[in-house]
């Protein structure tokens, strides 16, 4: 989450306001992935202990890769992440809990 002091004008006051404004712009996330000898794909979630073996038809519908592509990485949104099958935090939950990791103990 990012948040931002802003100055608002107050047409009763004539004067301006400082207010404040805290957005939450969903980061990207990052996918990589190989293609097996079975054809299907072995996904992995990047910063996460997560991967999942993908179908090359879904996979391709819900990312736009090539069909055909046998190695490679992509930036998803959280819906095609949560659409391929990968578990995200809910909507709201800090990023502190995706990247507990980082923090200091």
């Amino acid at each position: 989450m990012t948040t931002y002091n802003i100055n608002v004008f107050n047409c009763l006051t004539g004067n301006f306001d400082l207010g404040t404004v805290t957005l939450s712009i969903p980061e990207p996330q990052q996918v990589r992935f190989v293609r097996q000898p079975s054809g299907n794909l072995f996904v992995s979630l990047l910063g996460t202990n997560q991967t999942l073996i993908a179908l090359p038809a879904p996979f391709s519908r819900i990312t736009g890769a090539d069909r055909r592509s046998v190695l490679g990485s992509l930036t998803l949104n959280d819906a095609q992440v949560r659409e391929l099958g990968f578990i995200l935090p809910p909507e709201g939950v800090s990023d502190n809990v995706r990247h507990a990791e980082l923090l200091p103990a």
